[in-house]
């Protein structure tokens, strides 16, 4: 019996983080479901974090930030949190290899996502000259317009217009 005591004293010492939150957890008498909506997390993200069972694909700075926000939602020492976060570390086979630039140069697209990029970007170029002209053409327009016409002024018709209408008038009466 005296064996038995000394290796529940270090299995509480080796207790994951993960065990300790759920039964943080259960000892406030809250569900996973309450938990995730205060913390406004989905549910998953809870039992991820009671299982320690995080996605290859999830970020590992969001991991941390998701077991500092539970473990200060459920109050648990400051130290055992951070404790917990520093033993997150980002897997080394998870970070692409960068290839050097002269073979990204040198090796022509694979995809033909790169041709519709192309054909997209010159045909908004394209658009967009297009609309320049047109503006350009419609703003310059009137001025030439103005210096190729005579002055009329913008009151009403002088005697000279009104003559010229009453001609026209008299010539289409028999």
């Amino acid at each position: 019996m005296t064996n038995e005591k000394p290796i529940q004293a270090n299995e509480k010492k080796t207790a994951s983080f993960g065990s300790r939150l759920k039964a943080a957890r259960e000892a406030k008498g809250m569900e996973r479901r309450e938990v995730a909506a205060q913390l406004r997390l989905a549910e998953k993200k809870i039992a991820m974090m009671e299982y320690e069972r995080y996605p290859a694909d999830l970020p590992v700075t969001f991991i941390r930030g998701y077991l500092r926000a539970y473990g200060r939602f459920l109050q648990l020492p400051e130290h055992e949190i951070q404790h917990a976060v520093n033993l997150i570390k980002p897997k080394p086979e998870l970070h692409p290899k960068t290839l050097p630039t002269t073979a990204l140069l040198l090796e022509p697209p694979t995809t033909n996502s790169h041709y519709f990029m192309h054909f997209f970007t010159l045909l908004i170029i394209l658009t967009m000259l297009g609309l320049v002209g047109t503006w350009w053409y419609t703003h310059n327009t009137p001025t030439q317009l103005r210096l190729a016409l005579p002055e009329i002024s913008n009151s009403a018709p002088t005697a000279s217009v009104a003559n010229t209408i009453e001609d026209e008038n008299q010539q289409k009466i028999p």
